[in-house]
């Protein structure tokens, strides 16, 4: 029975390395995504999507409000030119008068690295400023140091804290299961 087990481990762990080896030999340039408009359809992977981060912040009825307020919410996911049902990553920004929040993005781990979620932000900049919007917010997770790094990129700037914003796995960095958020903005025009 064990030798059962270990034969089902080996061939999941040669299943999930033949996936990813199969994305980065296959889609190695970005322009072999495509950014469109979601819709309904796509919630489910969305929110599969979201599932899969460390630390998942929204449930599908976070992204359903957010789908179906079509004054204030955009919403986008990023899909490949060559499979048009799989959901590759997501975005969604609020704009409020001069204001845009980015709420949400996520890229499906086996895609992440190739520059997609740069991708999705010079979109949304794009986006906002035709718009008319002036300068864009976010809030991101006190530990992610790869996002954080990313919106400074971008010259997003620290603009200032927000104590226990996020729900959290329990670890050494947070004992309490609460994570801090930074509140980053950049100007758009």
């Amino acid at each position: 029975m064990e030798k059962n087990q270990s034969q089902n481990q080996n061939q999941n762990q040669n299943q999930s390395q033949n996936k990813i080896n199969f994305y980065q030999n296959n889609f190695n340039n970005i322009n072999d995504f495509e950014i469109v408009v979601m819709s309904e359809n796509d919630l489910s992977a969305v929110t599969e999507i979201e599932n899969s981060l460390a630390n998942p912040s929204w449930k599908l009825s976070h992204f359903r409000d957010s789908f179906d307020d079509k004054n204030n919410t955009f919403c986008w996911v990023m899909k490949s030119k060559y499979n048009k049902n799989q959901v590759i990553g997501f975005a969604l920004v609020m704009l409020i008068l001069d204001e845009a929040h980015l709420l949400n993005i996520a890229i499906r781990e086996e895609f992440r690295g190739k520059g997609l979620a740069a991708k999705f932000l010079k979109f949304m900049f794009e986006f906002v400023a035709k718009k008319s919007a002036t300068t864009m917010f976010l809030e991101v997770r006190f530990f992610n140091e790869t996002a954080k790094k990313l919106y400074q990129s971008f010259g997003f700037q620290q603009i200032g804290l927000r104590k226990k914003y996020y729900s959290a796995k329990i670890t050494n960095n947070t004992p309490d299961g609460k994570e801090d958020a930074i509140i980053m903005s950049k100007k758009i025009i």
